[in-house]
């Protein structure tokens, strides 16, 4: 869970101190409690995202990753990526070199299934 009013020194992110592992070794802790602010909110598909390590790349970049692969079959760089196009969302798990990619309607979908591994059919539209 995040914070939305604080911004913690050493891991740069809101995240909620109370909720922090290293919080008895923090030398700037907030000294408030979820129950007492209020101020806990949940993550954003993007801050998911990017925790568990996908990229946003743009139009150019996703075209250099599924030409890559056209002629050796292994597609270029590893690794999962989100690309906005239009008001759609096109996921690329290229983790294992067959750049697997799936269109959705919004960003939690596309993140669901990079980032939980779950079918597509599971995931929405």
């Amino acid at each position: 869970m995040r914070c939305s009013i604080f911004n913690c020194d050493k891991k740069h992110m809101n995240q909620c101190c109370a909720l922090c592992p290293d919080l008895r070794r923090c030398k700037n802790p907030c000294l408030n409690h979820p129950d007492r602010c209020g101020k806990l909110r949940a993550e954003t598909p993007r801050e998911i995202a990017v925790a568990a390590g996908v990229r946003y790349i743009g139009k150019n970049e996703a075209a250099r990753i599924l030409d890559s692969g056209e002629t050796t079959g292994e597609y270029k760089p590893l690794g999962r990526f989100i690309r906005k196009a239009g008001r759609k969302f096109v996921g690329i798990d290229n983790r294992d070199g067959d750049a697997w990619t799936e269109e959705f309607s919004t960003e939690a979908a596309c993140v669901r299934w990079l980032v939980e591994d779950v079918p597509r059919e599971e995931c929405g539209p």
